[in-house]
C-alpha cells in the first residue's frame, strides 16, 4: 500500500470518528442522556467485543478514543454555536 493510500484511509477513519462523536453529543442533548452515559456506552461496547473478533484490538481502541472524544469539548466554538442553536429549538 502506498503512503497516499494509508493517509487517505487514516483521514477517512478520523473523519468518521469525528462524525460519530458529534452525533453522540447531539443524541445526548436531544435525548436527555448525559455525555458520560454516551461515552460509557462506547466503552461498554468495547468491553463486550470478543478478543478473537477480527481487528478487536483496533476496534476497542477506536471505541475508547471515541468515548474520550465524547467526554471532550466537541469541536470548539463551532460545537458551542451548534449546541446553542439546538437548545433554542
Amino acid at each position: 500500500m502506498e503512503k497516499e493510500q494509508i493517509e487517505a484511509i487514516t483521514g477517512w477513519t478520523a473523519g468518521i470518528q469525528a462524525c460519530i462523536t458529534h452525533l453522540a453529543h447531539v443524541v445526548a442533548h436531544k435525548s436527555g442522556a448525559t455525555i458520560e452515559e454516551m461515552a460509557a456506552s462506547f466503552e461498554a461496547t468495547a468491553a463486550t467485543l470478543e478478543p478473537q473478533a477480527r481487528n478487536a484490538v483496533v476496534i476497542k481502541a477506536v471505541l475508547h478514543q471515541t468515548a474520550a472524544g465524547i467526554r471532550g469539548n466537541g469541536a470548539g466554538p463551532e460545537w458551542t454555536a451548534l449546541m446553542e442553536r439546538l437548545r433554542q429549538k
